[in-house]
This record gives C-alpha cells, sequence and structure tokens, in this order.
C-alpha cells in the first residue's frame, strides 16, 4: 500500500540530498497508478514523485520527509510495507467474498 508524503509538493527539490533513481528516474507519461506499479517492480525502489500535467514519475530508494518542488502538478508517496497480520486480513477478505478472481 501506500502512503501519501504530499499531496502538493515532489521530493524532486528537497534538503535532504535524496536523488531519484538512475536510469529509471524522471520517466515521461505515466498516470499515478502506472507509476506506482514502476516502483513496485523496480529494484530497490520504496518511493515515489508524480507530477500530474506532465505524467512524470520520479522513482526512489529512500522516501524525502518535506518534499519541496510544487510545479506540474507534484505530489509524492511512500511505499508502506504490510505486516504479517495486515496480510493476514487482506487475504482473509479476499476468500471471505469467494477467493480470487482468476
Amino acid at each position: 500500500s501506500w502512503q501519501t508524503t504530499s499531496s502538493t509538493a515532489s521530493c524532486a527539490v528537497n534538503h535532504e540530498g535524496i536523488m531519484p533513481l538512475q536510469p529509471l528516474g524522471h520517466q515521461i507519461g505515466y498516470t499515478l497508478e502506472s507509476c506506482k506499479e514502476q516502483c513496485v517492480e523496480a529494484t530497490g525502489c520504496v518511493a515515489i514523485d508524480f507530477h500530474a500535467h506532465a505524467g512524470r514519475c520520479n522513482l526512489y530508494d529512500k522516501a524525502c520527509k518535506q518534499p519541496m518542488a510544487t510545479w506540474k502538478g507534484a505530489s509524492s508517496y511512500e511505499m508502506v510495507k504490510m505486516n504479517q497480520a495486515e496480510v493476514n486480513a487482506v487475504m482473509d477478505n479476499v476468500f471471505a467474498k469467494g477467493g480470487p478472481v482468476l
């Protein structure tokens, strides 16, 4: 799951020394969901910036805490790992509804 770091700023500018992963950083043409999917698939990625106006997706191996870039519909998100109890609750809910759709 994902936690919103900022709905109005991205980590493209920060005072924490955090830089996008390369060469995967600064990709264009994404939706928020496809940006999140790109991060899930990328080794070491734990956070994203999404700039809605350009579909820009920045991937990070560390999330910044104070995003400062506010241009182009900026937002910033951090991937949150579920603990085993949360995974079990999700699976119980899936199976209570008849199981996964294949």
